[in-house]
């Protein structure tokens, strides 16, 4: 990536089990034109997004993720959280302490799958400071098959008994991408866990029921686009947080053939996703 100077580092290095990891890409040799920040999705890791990056190369566009609490290189047990909400305060500290020494006043802000949530949590408070929100595969719901219906029932019971007791969440890494090489690559991944609290699912249930509901309130730019073959999270629920949102300039598109990681399929299907993205970006500068 030697388009990009890469530097990481830690928020609240100091605090006992608090610590957030994040990393930041700089343009090498350019003027920075835009800022970009991420966040990632469940059980994985902000350093898992170098196709995203590497699209934008030559545009001036300074990139910023965080590692989400009980994930990556951040501190906390794997997978679980004490509630949802704590998500998207990190993310408005991350954003205030890191993000603001860009020397940009706004800065676009996309979210994939649980980050998805916790994008549009954070965009719904903060909509001044975002010149738009992007949501890829966001979970606003899960695909409900049987399983994950016991599932939704148990997490919802057992999170207010024993909060923080933790399950393999049950997504395999074939559901991610058609690609072998993407696939292989997570696999093998020591930051990528599988695991997660009853707490987490409990708070993704409610917190993804709660964003559809305020959706009409979101009136800043907005660009949707998702997997229609996706069986970790509903297209359709985001089709429908894409039709009550609130904002005048949106756009959906849905991928027919592609899986949960649009941007991490083969390179002859992740092109024209990750095109799209960079020319609705550029397009909304």
């Amino acid at each position: 990536m030697n388009a990009y100077n890469e530097e990481s580092g830690f928020i609240r290095e100091k605090v006992p089990n608090g610590k957030i990891f994040y990393r930041a890409w700089f343009p090498a040799n350019e003027t920075v034109s835009r800022v970009f920040v991420f966040q990632h999705g469940f059980g994985e890791h902000s350093g898992r997004y170098s196709n995203l990056i590497n699209e934008f190369a030559g545009t001036g566009t300074v990139f910023f993720g965080m590692d989400a609490f009980g994930h990556g290189r951040s501190a906390g047990k794997r997978g679980s959280i004490e509630k949802f909400s704590k998500f998207s305060d990190d993310l408005a500290e991350f954003i205030s302490s890191v993000v603001s020494k860009s020397g940009q006043n706004k800065f676009y802000l996309l979210g994939h799958s649980m980050g998805g949530l916790i994008a549009t949590e954070y965009a719904l408070q903060h909509q001044k400071q975002l010149h738009g929100l992007i949501l890829s595969g966001a979970a606003f719901s899960p695909v409900l098959n049987l399983e994950n219906q016991i599932k939704k029932i148990l997490a919802t019971g057992l999170s207010k008994i024993i909060p923080e007791f933790t399950m393999d969440a049950g997504i395999p890494a074939t559901a991610l991408s058609h690609d072998p090489k993407t696939i292989q690559e997570y696999q093998s991944d020591p930051l990528v866990h599988g695991n997660i609290s009853t707490q987490l699912g409990a708070g993704l249930f409610e917190t993804g029921d709660r964003l559809l509901k305020n959706a009409g309130s979101l009136h800043i730019p907005l660009l949707v686009f998702h997997g229609g073959s996706d069986t970790v999270a509903d297209p359709a629920a985001a089709e429908e947080f894409y039709r009550l949102a609130g904002s005048s300039d949106k756009t959906l598109k849905i991928w027919p053939f592609l899986f949960h990681e649009t941007m991490n399929e083969a390179p002859k299907d992740n092109k024209a996703v990750l095109d799209f993205v960079k020319q609705w970006v550029l397009s909304h500068t």
